[in-house]
């Protein structure tokens, strides 16, 4: 008689005298408008080879995925898109499996692909087949931190797997959310970016991290970061790591473009973190003020999260609130880089090992 014991992601079928594995139950989240239109194409090959893998493979647009449970019955997810993609699924990715968060796998297909490219992650059917293997047979994802911006009126906060910043990028971010018609790439943001560059609008913060004051009342950009990496190639927040349950914090004070461009170049050259001006710490939560906000406003601005625009607000003071959310999603590494279960010796009846 066979029976059938579920651990993990792994279903394996006992017989009498042999043991299989059944086949993987795989949810497909995708975004058409990430990645330029290569998506569909990525999607297509994919759920034509993952059966020859053992893998029965669900399709799962974005607006079904984010109904309550259906993750629930997955052994693991395909997130096909960028980081966008990635910051609109993690409310749900996190809730499936009572909270427990479901394995999620990256197949960077956006613009800057910035988690990914930190998990040494890339778009190859053939190596997320690879990836999804390993799991199946026993690797461990990686439970990554996240961060999450309070709403001031008790609503659930908004997850974030990358950062958030305030300064003049969230208001070239808004500005390219405006103005979006398609996919565009890295291209969109040129003009915005010069716009604002000619005309910086700088606010005056307050921040604190764990209570200990990082900037008082000062003009600057916050970098709150999950990890290390930021678009463009910078490592903005240089010391960060996903797994140690804390948030960094980064306030380069700046009043002008001549500023600004400067914190630019440093960055580049990786001596940005060090400069005597820069304020860095590390924190579970962390407060802001900011002190030229607009009473009433629905949206910051000011404020972007995973270089995408939220509608979130200050309270009626300016203040903000931010925490980590430690081990929250289950990311799945490329399979060269995942730890496999350690196999127990094979021992002799009566023979301890």
């Amino acid at each position: 008689m066979a029976a059938t014991i579920v651990h993990g992601p792994v279903h394996a079928t006992i017989c009498p005298g042999r043991a299989t594995l059944a086949a993987m139950r795989i949810g497909v989240l995708h975004n058409r408008a990430s990645g330029r239109g290569k998506g569909p194409a990525f999607v297509q090959r994919l759920r034509a080879l993952a059966p020859t893998r053992g893998f029965d493979v669900l399709d799962l647009p974005l607006d079904l995925a984010s109904h309550a449970g259906a993750l629930d019955d997955l052994d693991a997810v395909v997130l096909v898109g960028g980081d966008g993609t990635l910051h609109h699924a993690l409310a749900f990715l996190t809730a499936a499996h009572g909270g427990r968060g479901v394995p999620t796998l990256i197949a960077p297909l956006g613009t800057e692909n910035v988690v990914a490219k930190e998990l040494g992650l890339r778009p190859r059917v053939a190596a997320t087949l690879d990836a999804l293997g390993a799991l199946r047979r026993g690797a461990a994802p990686v439970r990554s931190d996240l961060g999450v911006v309070h709403h001031p009126d008790g609503r659930p906060g908004v997850p974030f797997a990358l950062m958030l910043t305030i300064g003049p990028d969230a208001a070239i971010v808004h500005r390219v959310a405006r103005r979006r018609t398609g996919t565009g790439g890295r291209l969109r943001f040129v003009a915005p970016t010069l716009a604002r560059a000619a005309r910086p609008r700088i606010g005056r913060l307050s921040v604190s991290v764990d209570g200990q004051p990082l900037a008082s009342e000062q003009r600057g950009c916050l970098i709150v970061a999950v990890g290390p990496r930021y678009p463009m190639r910078l490592d903005l927040a240089r010391k960060a790591t996903r797994t140690d349950g804390l948030l960094d914090a980064l306030f380069l004070p700046a009043g002008t473009t001549a500023e600004l461009l400067a914190w630019a170049l440093l960055a580049r050259l990786g001596l940005h973190v060090g400069h005597p001006r820069a304020r860095y710490a590390q924190g579970r939560r962390v407060e802001v003020t900011l002190h030229e906000h607009r009473p009433g406003a629905q949206e910051l601005e000011d404020l972007q999260i995973d270089g995408e625009v939220e509608r979130v607000a200050c309270d009626a003071q300016g203040r903000l609130v931010v925490e980590s959310l430690p081990a929250a999603l289950p990311l799945v590494l490329p399979a060269a880089r995942q730890a496999m279960p350690i196999q127990p010796s094979p021992t002799r009846a009566g023979v301890s090992a």
